[in-house]
């Protein structure tokens, strides 16, 4: 039996943070999920294994959580939920056994310093490459109690992570060797950031700013109806036909779902495409109001060599023009003028791919005559913002779904203007399941972290309001057409973490690659000594 203890606890780690996550969890499980793998260290500490069991066990433990808690990405794409599972909880258990070794090395209070800098590290550098997943992101677990967390304007996420990681060592370490005197760390960490936290939330007032926004849900089933052949006219009719529900003289904005206009927009038809036509149409008895809109843009290149172009784009037929395809979003007013916005934080594997440049040979060759894809889709390098020609201080953040998890990411549409952000998404590809719940109280974090007020309009839901503290004013049930309206104030002042986003990760990555170089020079020279002897 005592050989299934180690077993035991990792199983028992994954459970416990999968009970603690949004959106039915309870987040302070969070500051116990550690405790059963530092058990399990006690236990295989003696064993001459020790350390691939602990890479093996906690290992276990993430996978668990993985399971619990995403396992509704399977529903999207089976081989990339398998992916996302597998690799997911393998980095975090590299990472976890990094600071075992570094804990064996240098002793234990060196060794739970660096599994809070190797793990910040590991967040913040998971945003920030190809494979990217920071779904589940420590600091993300707070999302449904927003009055806990106010103090993320200043830290982000990652400030949530540190104060995770930090809480289960203290008690740990407490309930290893209980005094009175170490209980008043714990004690001390736990309370301080609540207080704080409440502190701000019950004093922070926003200015009145008010703008008038429609959010549209119209519930079209993307696997069965929304990229059917021959469903865009009927689907187009019944944006508008909800849209005019919400209609006023006060609207400032209506706000419609990503890839709501599913069929290919080109860069030189917009003006003249008749939905482009009919939308303008539509705003004509209410001339102030804007619509932001997803769509499917597509931008040709006519006789630019391939070697210019940006690697996603595709051949155009057996022709020597090239296209890029992109998840975008537009605004449209009563004028010409058709800002576009490119989705830049593409989702592995449907939208985009790691490394495609090892695969371009291969790709040129298997595309050069007939033609067809030989990248993913198109991204743009920097955020922007909509701003509204009557209204030239007022800007838009246009997030396209996926995009909405990232908070430093967020920050920069607010760097370019957006004083109020507005997230169009299709959560549908889950079905009914955790995974449409969690991503709309995510939201609820880049609110507290920009001081921006979010508008959310969801193909099947949930679409909604929540305020600059991160509460949610009004919400739609999942897969019910909806059309609701709210007044929001926009904001124009920066908070400090959208001046210095994530420094936090910033700093735990260089912190981290000088222990990780120190750590290798240190065991380096240990086996060098052994092998001397």
């Amino acid at each position: 039996m005592k050989k299934a203890y180690p077993l035991l606890l990792s199983v028992l780690s994954g459970c416990i943070f999968s009970l603690a996550w949004p959106t039915a969890g309870f987040p302070l499980l969070l500051f116990s999920a550690f405790l059963p793998l530092f058990y399990m260290e006690e236990l295989v500490k003696p064993s001459r294994n020790a350390g691939f069991q602990v890479w093996g066990y906690s290992y276990i433990a993430f996978l668990t959580w993985n399971l619990i808690t995403t396992w509704w990405v399977y529903n999207s794409t089976a081989e990339g939920g398998l992916l996302a599972f597998i690799c997911n909880s393998l980095f975090m258990s590299w990472v976890y056994y990094l600071a075992f070794i570094t804990k064996r090395k240098f002793g234990n209070r060196i060794g739970y310093f660096a599994l809070i800098v190797f793990w910040v590290a590991f967040e913040y550098l998971h945003m920030n490459w190809k494979l990217s997943w920071p779904w589940l992101t420590l600091g993300n677990g707070f999302a449904r109690f927003p009055e806990w967390v106010q103090w993320y304007e200043f830290t982000g996420v990652l400030g949530g992570s540190i104060w995770i990681i930090a809480m289960n060592i203290l008690v740990y370490r407490l309930i290893r060797n209980f005094s009175v005197k170490k209980a008043i760390a714990p004690a001390f960490l736990s309370i301080l950031p609540m207080a704080l936290s409440y502190a701000i939330y019950t004093s922070y007032t926003e200015e009145a700013n008010p703008v008038r926004i429609a959010v549209i849900q119209p519930n079209i089933d993307p696997y069965n109806e929304k990229f059917a052949n021959g469903s865009q006219a009927a689907q187009f009719a019944k944006l508008l036909r909800l849209a005019k529900t919400q209609a006023s003289a006060e609207t400032d904005y209506f706000v419609f779902p990503e890839t709501a206009l599913p069929d290919g927009l080109w860069n030189f038809q917009l003006n003249t495409h008749p939905e482009f036509l009919a939308l303008r149409d539509f705003l004509a008895p209410t001339p102030k109001a804007k619509i932001i809109i997803g769509g499917t843009y597509l931008e040709m290149f006519t006789g630019i060599p391939r070697s210019e172009l940006p690697f996603s784009v595709s051949r155009f037929g057996k022709s020597d023009d090239f296209y890029d395809d992109y998840n975008a979003a537009f605004q449209i007013d009563t004028s010409k003028n058709i800002p576009v916005y490119k989705k830049s934080k593409l989702v592995p594997g449907p939208e985009s791919y790691p490394l495609p440049e090892w695969t371009k040979p291969f790709q040129e060759a298997m595309f050069k005559e007939i033609g067809g894809m030989m990248g993913n889709l198109g991204s743009q390098k920097e955020r922007s913002a909509f701003f509204a020609p009557n209204q030239p201080k007022l800007g838009v953040g246009p997030i396209i779904c996926y995009e909405s998890i990232y908070g430093e990411f967020v920050t920069e549409y607010v760097q370019k203007g957006a004083s109020l952000l507005f997230i169009i998404t299709n959560d549908g590809w889950w079905g009914n399941s955790p995974g449409h719940r969690q991503h709309f109280q995510y939201a609820r974090l880049r609110a507290i972290e920009t001081r921006r007020s979010i508008a959310r309009s969801a193909n099947t839901g949930i679409s909604g309001f929540i305020n600059q503290r991160g509460d949610v004013i009004r919400q739609t049930p999942y897969w019910e057409e909806a059309a609701i309206s709210e007044t929001l104030n926009a904001n124009n002042k920066l908070t400090f973490y959208v001046k210095y986003g994530d420094y936090l990760g910033r700093g735990a990555v260089i912190l981290g690659g000088i222990m990780f170089i120190y750590l290798l020079i240190s065991l380096g020279g240990g086996f060098l000594k052994r092998k001397k002897a």
